[in-house]
């Protein structure tokens, strides 16, 4: 009986979440009924807020708009290696970097032979610059199209190097196929590194990942571009 008179004498626990929701709900009316604006206070502490909320989040915001610049690049330029040793295996060369009409250099940003079968009209006498290997075995595309911009604006080029020295390393490779990424201060150095690090060994003076100056020195200046070897023969 006591039990049953403790049950009947006590609120059910649905019974408390109703007068809670009751009383919430007369707090926030009787806050309405006294609705006033804010103060010059109050204005201040939430533009304060806003103002540390955007110093934090902007930066952030940038960062991510970067790596993710970096992602599509190392994508990019991986995409451009395995094309590269594919025509290799077809062709038994990597496509040169001049031949249209041949002897004129390749165009910057244009398709080197990945994505259209080069002619034979193409083919020069210089084997350092043309186009070698048997093109009738040219069973592409090899690249569904070629990535002509990278992601900061500029254009992807196709280089051809035979007896290439590779930088700060004293080894010559035989046959190389290089995509420069023209810059002129249009990557910051921080992402050209990031690509140096996944690629190569993040120095940009020196190995398969480098800075060439325009003025023709090798390590960073802002005044140039990156120069990635996709691939070695």
């Amino acid at each position: 009986m006591l039990l049953l008179a403790f049950f009947q004498g006590s609120p059910s626990l649905n019974e408390q979440k109703m007068q809670g929701a009751f009383k919430v709900f007369y707090i926030l009316r009787q806050k309405l009924n006294n609705q006033r604006g804010f103060t010059l206070v109050e204005l201040l502490v939430v533009i304060a807020i806003i103002g540390v909320l955007a110093a934090i989040i902007t930066p952030n915001a940038f960062r991510a708009i970067e790596k993710s610049k970096v992602s599509r690049a190392v994508a990019d330029l991986r995409a451009i290696s395995n094309a590269a040793m594919t025509y290799y295996a077809d062709v038994g060369d990597l496509p040169g970097s001049k031949g249209h009409p041949p002897g004129e250099p390749l165009q910057n940003g244009s398709d080197p032979g990945f994505v259209r079968k080069p002619d034979s009209s193409w083919q020069t006498d210089n084997p350092n610059v043309g186009y070698g290997g048997n093109l009738a075995a040219w069973d592409g595309p090899y690249l569904e199209k070629w990535p002509s911009h990278h992601p900061w604006g500029d254009v992807y080029t196709w280089n051809y190097w035979r007896d290439y020295p590779v930088p700060g390393t004293g080894m010559t490779v035989s046959k190389v196929g290089i995509v420069t990424l023209e810059d002129y201060g249009h990557i910051p150095r921080e992402s050209l590194e990031a690509i140096d690090r996944i690629l190569d060994d993040g120095d940009l003076s020196r190995g398969y990942v480098f800075y060439q100056q325009s003025g023709g020195g090798v390590d960073y200046n802002g005044n140039g571009y990156l120069q990635v070897v996709v691939a070695t023969q």
